[in-house]
């Protein structure tokens, strides 16, 4: 029996009592009539419920919205990719050959040498492409030699040689001498650099001198021409003594056709200028040279060069 049915009959048995206890001729009226009475107990007794949890009331229907003009799928946005960078290649850049005709790079100078004596450098090569390496004691004897031939592509050659030496002192004073001549057997030019000659220990080497020791400003190119029997020479040079330097003119025979000295007052780079005579009967192809001699080992210790022709 559902809540509802025990409460209707609870009303009816009420109501029925009730009828019973009153005199049957004393009917009190009631405010509903008699055939509205199930009505209201059915209303009482809904009344009576718990109310029912609020559902969704229904409001007056809304029209539908009428559909209005359909839009474009949106086109899809392309975030741009940024290129692949290709690394560069590193090129390691050649040497550039010096602009002088014989630089040593190593070894430097009063650097203390063991066999063997490593030579790096650049060399213009003279003619057959050779190049005159020397090693030379203290007294002026020859320890080592090698003649050797070097190519390269822009006049300057890279030289790289072992030169093995045998020395009976604990240690002597030594002069690397680096050499080219023309076809005549003239010196084109003379680089050297001073060493010590070890027996035995380690090799220290020391950073190389100044590379550019000579300019000749006049004559400022080879093969220029003379005449009238003198030579006017400027330039500029470095000197590595205080002992004096000399210009000359050599012909193809080697003779010296005149010689200056030139002296200068210290170590570093200084001007020059002087001027040589010659007499030649027909032209001559004669070569200008300064060259200084070794202040403490007998021979040349540089030598720089120009070629000219001299005329009557």
């Amino acid at each position: 029996m559902t809540r509802f049915n025990r409460i209707l009959w609870i009303i009816l048995f009420t109501v029925g009592l009730t009828a019973c206890d009153l005199p049957a001729t004393s009917l009190i009226p009631t405010p509903y009539p008699d055939w509205y009475l199930p009505t209201v107990i059915a209303l009482t007794a809904q009344a009576a419920l718990p109310p029912s949890p609020a559902g969704p009331q229904a409001g007056p229907s809304q029209p539908s919205p009428e559909p209005g003009p359909s839009l474009p799928p949106p086109t899809p946005t392309r975030t741009p990719i940024p290129p692949l960078q290709t690394p560069t290649p590193t090129l390691t850049p050649t040497p550039t050959p010096p602009p002088v005709p014989i630089e040593i790079t190593s070894p430097g100078p009063l650097s203390k040498i063991t066999s063997p004596l490593r030579l790096r450098g650049y060399v213009v090569p003279g003619d057959k492409n050779l190049v005159n390496v020397e090693l030379f004691g203290e007294d002026g004897r020859l320890i080592a030699q090698n003649l050797t031939r070097l190519y390269g592509s822009t006049g300057a050659a890279y030289i790289s040689l072992d030169l093995p030496f045998t020395v009976s002192l604990a240690a002597e004073l030594g002069r690397l001498q680096v050499t080219t001549s023309d076809q005549y057997g003239r010196p084109l030019a003379i680089a050297s650099v001073h060493v010590i000659l070890l027996s035995a220990g380690n090799t220290v080497v020391n950073p190389p001198g100044p590379a550019e020791r000579c300019v000749f400003f006049s004559p400022a190119k080879a093969g220029m021409t003379f005449r009238g029997g003198s030579l006017q020479v400027r330039g500029r040079y470095q000197p590595f003594s205080l002992e004096p330097a000399f210009l000359e003119l050599l012909d193809t025979n080697g003779k010296v056709l005149d010689s200056r000295p030139l002296t200068f007052s210290g170590l570093e780079m200084q001007t020059f200028a002087s001027t040589l005579t010659y007499n030649v009967n027909e032209p001559t192809s004669a070569l200008l040279i300064l060259r200084q001699p070794d202040h403490r080992i007998p021979g040349p210790f540089f030598v720089f060069s120009r070629e000219v022709t001299l005329l009557p």
